[in-house]
């Protein structure tokens, strides 16, 4: 069976109850790493929304600041794209350029 890997980027406020949690529970798929640089989330609401490293070490996957890191990463498949709508477009775009399938 071919194995999916789920890159996350963004996990804050559109991210602690993701699409990715749904996909994790099928065969065959594993969360490769998350993404997560809520600066504003953090000041704003605190650990409980700007927790994509608790939420990356809870998966046994890689955090990254750097969402272009999730997209490069040639053993994610599905990107899971959890930001603002503010940057949304651009995550999106990057990901399909690199033939990446995209949920949101």
């Amino acid at each position: 069976m071919k194995r999916h890997g789920i890159g996350v980027i963004g996990y804050g406020v559109w991210g602690t109850h993701s699409l990715q949690e749904i996909l994790l529970r099928q065969e065959g798929v594993e969360m490769v790493g998350v993404s997560s640089h809520d600066r504003w989330g953090e000041c704003q609401f605190g650990d409980t929304v700007a927790a994509g490293r608790k939420y990356a070490g809870e998966k046994g996957c890689a955090f990254w600041e750097d969402w272009e890191k999730v997209v490069e990463d040639p053993s994610v498949d599905i990107v899971s794209v959890m930001t603002s709508p503010v940057s949304k477009l651009e995550v999106v775009l990057a990901a399909l350029e690199r033939g990446k399938s995209v949920v949101m």
